[in-house]
């Protein structure tokens, strides 16, 4: 299954919850695997087993998610983001920090890279597409 554009986010949160428990049952029931491509991360913390990760339109990263128990999948992008953003900032892929417009247009439109997370029971066969 497939999940994109943001399908859950007119959900309310107990909803989403609901929505997210069913599809984690029922990926394991069936051995099943649902890609869910999103930017936003919250609640979603012990759903994904694994994460894919895109950069500039490539495939950057991809594999198992294992986060220390105390630490949340939100916190974790954030993280991965902001170094992500100092590495294209360094590479000259975005202006250097300068001011409040320069920081709301990167706000903006800086980002071009994306996260998604998914339950895992065939999603090994997608690391051949890489």
């Amino acid at each position: 299954m497939l999940l994109m554009d943001e399908i859950t986010v007119d959900l309310d949160v107990l909803v989403r919850r609901d929505l997210l428990a069913y599809l984690k049952r029922d990926c394991e029931r069936r051995s099943a695997t649902v890609v869910y491509a999103t930017h936003i991360f919250d609640g979603l913390d012990g759903w994904p087993t694994h994460l894919l990760h895109i950069c500039d339109g490539r495939l950057a990263s991809f594999g198992p998610l294992a986060l220390p128990p105390s630490t949340r999948l939100h916190d974790f992008i954030v993280l991965l983001l902001l170094e992500e953003r100092e590495r294209r900032r360094a590479a000259g892929k975005l202006p250097a920090e300068s001011n409040a417009a320069s920081k709301q247009n990167e706000a903006t439109f800086g980002s071009a890279s994306g996260y998604v997370a998914g339950r895992n029971f065939g999603i090994q066969r997608m690391a051949a597409y890489r």
